[in-house]
């Protein structure tokens, strides 16, 4: 068991917006699969985690942490400078990506996270929507822009491969 690790997978499973700890929890038992001790002794772990997180300052709670289905954590404003934008399956979303975007194939055109990047085109979607990804699905819908705080939920976009050296 890898605290470290522990950490990494419950800050990828919170974003801004607030998420109930049993939801946390879940997410992280899912991403981790054979990291954690079995049964209820694995849940707890993550729960003393979470707790962790919040008293070092990494994680905003509401509500008694011990009590995961009436409490909520997200991270902290600042600490979603720079943030890794990930897609359900936990994968960093990367610009150039081939993605399926509503069953047809597509592609991440932008990925803004950071909003100290000197370009422009980043820059405004940081300001706009506070971050998120730009998928170009010419089949369908042309370009959609999906918001950082939707990405976790968001069923139909999906991975499939990174481009090639040169393509993006």
């Amino acid at each position: 068991m890898d605290t470290p690790q522990i950490d990494s997978a419950i800050l990828s499973a919170v974003g801004e917006p607030w998420t109930k700890v049993a939801m946390v929890i879940a997410r992280v038992i899912n991403a981790m699969h054979d990291g954690l001790p079995p049964g209820d002794e694995g849940y707890e772990v993550i729960s003393l985690r979470i707790k962790a997180l919040v008293h070092d300052g990494r994680l905003i709670a509401q509500g008694d942490t011990r009590n995961w289905r009436f409490s909520e954590v997200r991270i902290k404003p600042e600490s979603m400078r720079q943030a890794v934008l990930k897609y359900r399956s936990r994968e960093e979303i990367k610009k150039g990506d081939r993605v399926l975007f509503h069953g047809n194939p597509a592609e991440v055109e932008v990925v803004a996270c950071d909003p100290n990047d000197p370009d422009p085109t980043i820059a405004w979607y940081m300001k706009e929507f506070g971050g998120g990804v730009l998928i170009s699905d010419p089949m369908v819908s042309g370009r959609t822009f999906i918001r950082r705080s939707s990405l976790d939920d968001y069923e139909d976009l999906e991975f499939t491969s990174r481009a090639t050296a040169g393509e993006s």
